[in-house]
């Protein structure tokens, strides 16, 4: 008899727990979470909070601290070289885009030379084969300060209008 009891206990038990709804279903966290709400995306105009001058002596002081850099690591970890010299190059290319074309054209003569020091640099292991990279180094840096400091390129920065 307890054995009857027992078993019809189970089985109502499990005829309960199964129900109209999966076991899933039934025992699981309803979501708190409403549904989501969309996006609202209106496009504006873009208005450029600087001038082009600004962006021009940024570029400046970064090529001058990366060009820097890399004169500095020159022996050193090969890595920190790679990433120097491309930052220094893409720094220049950055200023070449500020400016209007015959200084442009200048300047880009100066990044050729400086990317091909930065590609020797990278290329060699040792100090000795870095001396005539180091002095190419040097004097792009010397002729860039001198002739592209901001306000000796003034008059070749490409104007543009502030809307505030």
């Amino acid at each position: 008899m307890k054995r009857w009891i027992s078993l019809s206990l189970v089985l109502a038990m499990a005829l309960t727990a199964g129900g109209c709804a999966t076991v899933k279903r039934k025992f699981t966290r309803k979501s708190t979470q409403g549904p989501a709400r969309p996006v609202v995306y209106t496009e504006k105009e873009y208005i450029k909070p600087y001038t082009n001058e600004y962006y021009y002596t940024n570029n400046f002081n970064m090529w001058k601290v990366w060009q820097e850099e890399l004169l500095g690591a020159i022996g050193g970890n090969s890595k920190h070289i790679e990433r120097s010299g491309q930052e220094a190059v893409a720094r220049l290319k950055e200023m070449q885009g500020y400016l209007i074309e015959p200084k442009a054209s200048e300047l880009g003569e100066q990044i050729a030379q400086v990317d091909g020091a930065a590609r020797v640099l990278q290329r060699i292991s040792s100090n000795t084969n870095a001396g005539d990279a180091k002095f190419t180094l040097e004097k792009t840096l010397r002729v860039i300060k001198s002739k592209f400091y901001t306000d000796d390129v003034k008059l070749w920065i490409k104007k543009d209008e502030i809307k505030l």
